[in-house]
């Protein structure tokens, strides 16, 4: 039996309800979906992460995924063939400097702001590596764990 694969958005869908909508709702979802076990929750950072989220959710036949897109436009963001290949890993390093300081760890809309902050660090002398982690659980349980971390 195939697994569903339900498409959460931003509650602010039709304008009549997007006046009384509360903007936070969307949040307090994510992070009950979260605690479901065996729930692969992707939150893709751009429309390539969406693709492979998508991609990897009707392929999965030993349970359920959601896709939690954003309410907003998010840039494209460029990346390697070889970034490209560990998309469908579900946490990769999207940027990295050489003597990284710091990590940042970004899901969703957060990663344009995680490649921001970096530049900004980056043009301060603090170097700092940036890793875009669309499906959590794949770098957190041991059920798909690797004998390297992908992240």
């Amino acid at each position: 039996m195939k697994a569903a694969c339900p498409v959460r958005v931003h509650p602010r869908l039709d304008r009549a309800w997007a006046k009384t909508a509360r903007p936070h709702q969307s949040v307090e979802h994510v992070s009950s979906l979260r605690l479901i076990p065996n729930l692969d929750n992707w939150r893709p950072a751009d429309t390539v992460e969406s693709m492979v989220a998508w991609g990897e959710s009707v392929k999965r036949a030993d349970g359920p995924s959601t896709l939690i897109f954003s309410r907003q436009n998010l840039p494209f963001i460029e990346r390697s063939a070889e970034v490209l290949a560990n998309v469908a890993k579900g946490g990769y390093v999207l940027s990295d400097e050489a003597g990284a300081k710091a990590i940042l760890i970004a899901t969703g809309s957060e990663v344009e702001l995680a490649m921001k902050a970096a530049a900004e660090l980056k043009a301060a002398g603090t170097p700092v590596r940036v890793v875009s982690m669309p499906r959590r659980p794949t770098c957190s349980t041991a059920r798909t764990q690797p004998t390297r971390h992908p992240c």
